[in-house]
Parts: structure tokens; sequence; C-alpha cells
């Protein structure tokens, strides 16, 4: 079944205790309070909450409680462009802010 997707705005005006529901019947399993998905972009980074869902700090990809991503998320325009981009990990151990594996 096809999940429909929603706006940001609709999915703020959601009750809090439908946007709870939501996310635990996405996320079965294990759960805690505060929990929030992975962004699945290269960064693999925990999303940030905000009243709508989840937003990623590098790709900016918006999802909703039910952990579908939303009608006006960045990422369904063909012309956005990642601005944030995430430095490459060799890009960093060059730049010594990682040290060598021991």
């Amino acid at each position: 079944m096809e999940q429909k997707s929603i706006s940001s705005e609709d999915s703020a005006k959601l009750p809090e205790d439908v946007k709870l529901k939501m996310l635990k019947e996405a996320k079965p399993g294990s759960w805690y309070d505060n929990w929030r998905p992975y962004c699945m972009c290269a960064t693999m980074e925990r999303m940030v909450q905000h009243d709508y869902g989840f937003k990623c700090n590098c790709c900016e990809n918006m999802i909703g409680w039910d952990l579908v991503r939303l009608s006006d998320s960045p990422l369904n325009n063909p012309n956005h462009k990642v601005t944030n981009k995430p430095k490459h990990i060799l890009d960093l151990f060059l730049e010594g802010k990682l040290n060598e594996p021991s």
C-alpha cells in the first residue's frame, strides 16, 4: 500500500498523540523517547526533530512522523542543490581533524 505524502504544514498541525502513534507504527521494535531517524544521505547522521517531523542538516530532506518524505521537501525539487555537503573522511584526516587508527 502506497503512503500519501503530506506537507510540512499539515504534518505540524497533527495532534501530538497522533504524531507519536504514526512514528511508533513507522518504527516498530525498540523505542526510546527523543528517538530520531538516520538520514539515508551520504552522512548517515541523525535527523533533527521539528514540529512537522524530521529534517537532515546535510541534504535538507524533510520527512513526516510516518517517516515518509513530505510533499514540500527540497529533495522533491529536481533543481535542488545540496549546499551543506559533508567532508569526506579522508579530507578530515588530511586536515588533522582525525587521528590515525590505532
